[in-house]
């Protein structure tokens, strides 16, 4: 690894700790040193370089984001403040029935954050007047602003996810806060009643993540350095503006044209021990500093609430030094059930619905009669079904994402996935397993492949040696280097 890209990942996991043994956390500022909003957040690494735009792109996927103007900074310096900003100020002024301000003081005050930073060439445009097409990457750099909000934290509980029908049904809508928790959104504090009365959300719309509690920003981005994470979360694809497609939770599967390679990893790709941010389980010290082993190391770099957590943090600790020990690894992959796997269960639902008049959870009706006659004939209608498998993929492959928690993986098919996954399990070899130093709960899959010759050889080098043999199998979307799975004879 290089030695000024370690010490800077060093640097940043060295001030984390620092801040979580203070009992809180600082908003790094990133950007023009120039600019005002280096005062935000009080430091700047202990006088360590701050993060690069490249490196925090490896990471993107680990945060939510509030998209502004530099305008805005001077208001962030205690964090992210609810409020009734300048585009929900304009919706009531053309909401009709009732004056702006009496709406406004029905409204819950809000921080609005997104899945991506792509909003901040919407306020630029709205600042400049102009199409947000047409916002250059120099007016964005000039005007534009991205705070960073990571996905896990002491605010997780309190930034909620609204769904794909957005708010239809009030207060009855279900939300889903960071740390996976489902309520009805009048069960949250996005419905409020204090002294000035009622207050409810206004404005909301589906897949958006909101707080009514204040936020803390662990990044701020402004000037080149956000045009160039723009640039390399691939959310700006050219200097005219034209948003790219950095989707960091998108589980979706796609394949490649003209053969049988399967990318099922998601946006972005899993370490390697090839890469120049990497070291194995059994010794991490590569990435994270030493104390990770310490007394303290999950306090510092984890959450030492979080069974989770706790859980694969034990591993880490536990295969020290041990890089030929066994360790099981998990992944949650897309996963649709077959027609006959759906008969199972619905065969299994309805004998509970005979038995003891429990309806399923996904019954979508309380009227128990009514679902078994709808379940009778889904069944007679699943029976003549062919049973075929949506999912294809049987085994972790190298290059995975994996994670040493089963819980974890877990976790991520409800909320990612949505629900419709299966969970895969390997028992692998901790030098085989590797880490990036963004999570204790996210690794690479990236085994040692033993040459015909003597020596080791990763995957990788396999498969360049078999597309070098074989150059016309380079022409089904193979790519050396690539994240995908090769499902030819080696």
């Amino acid at each position: 690894m290089d030695d000024a890209l370690r010490k800077l990942v060093q640097s940043v996991h060295v001030i984390r700790g620092m801040h979580r043994a203070a009992g809180g956390r600082d908003a790094i500022p990133v950007g023009d040193p120039q600019r005002k909003h280096r005062s935000i957040g009080g430091g700047s690494f202990a006088g360590k370089k701050n993060p690069d735009a490249k490196t925090l792109a490896r990471v993107a996927n680990k945060f939510i984001y509030h998209s502004g103007t530099i305008d805005d900074v001077d208001n962030m310096k205690w964090g992210l403040e609810p409020q009734h900003g300048d585009w929900i100020r304009e919706l009531a002024n053309h909401a009709g029935d009732i004056e702006p301000e009496e709406l406004l003081q029905q409204s819950t005050p809000l921080v609005w954050m997104s899945d991506k930073p792509s909003w901040v060439a919407m306020k630029v445009a709205r600042k400049l007047k102009k199409h947000s097409n047409d916002v250059t990457d120099d007016e964005i750099s000039q005007h534009g602003h991205v705070a960073m909000v990571p996905r896990k934290g002491e605010h997780a509980e309190h930034i909620w996810h609204v769904g794909e029908k957005g708010l239809d049904n009030g207060e009855y809508s279900p939300v889903t806060n960071l740390k996976g928790e489902t309520k009805k959104a009048g069960w949250t504090d996005l419905y409020q009643n204090d002294w000035s009365g009622n207050k409810s959300p206004f404005g909301v719309e589906k897949n958006e993540y909101v707080s009514a509690q204040p936020v803390e920003p662990m990044f701020h981005l402004t000037g080149q350095d956000l045009v160039d994470f723009l640039h390399h979360t691939g959310t700006r694809k050219s200097a005219t503006g034209n948003n790219g497609n950095f989707d960091p939770s998108n589980p979706d599967i796609t394949k490649t044209e003209g053969g049988d390679v399967e990318d099922y990893r998601g946006g972005h790709q899993a370490p390697r021990r090839s890469d120049d941010v990497a070291a194995p389980l059994h010794d991490t010290t590569g990435v994270y500093p030493a104390d990770l082993y310490g007394p303290n190391g999950l306090h510092y770099y984890g959450d030492k609430t979080d069974p989770i957590d706790q859980e694969s943090y034990r591993h880490t600790v536990r295969l020290k030094g041990r890089p030929e020990a066994p360790v099981k690894i998990y992944r949650a992959i897309p996963h649709e059930p077959s027609a006959q796997e759906k008969l199972v269960k619905l065969e299994s639902d309805m004998a509970a619905y005979q038995k003891r008049r429990k309806l399923p959870k996904d019954a979508g009706t309380t009227n128990g009669s009514q679902w078994y006659d709808n379940a009778y004939d889904l069944r007679e209608k699943l029976r003549t079904q062919p049973n075929e498998v949506s999912s294809s993929i049987a085994t972790i492959n190298p290059g995975d994402w994996v994670t040493p928690s089963r819980a974890y993986a877990k976790m991520h098919g409800d909320s990612v996935l949505r629900g419709k996954y299966k969970i895969l399990s390997k028992t692998v070899k901790a030098k085989d397993v590797f880490t990036n130093g963004d999570s204790l709960n996210e690794w690479g899959y990236d085994p040692e492949v033993k040459k015909a010759a003597g020596g080791t050889a990763t995957w990788h080098d396999k498969l360049r040696d078999h597309l070098e043999e074989h150059p016309a199998k380079a022409i089904h979307g193979i790519h050396v280097g690539s994240n995908v799975r090769f499902t030819g004879a080696l």
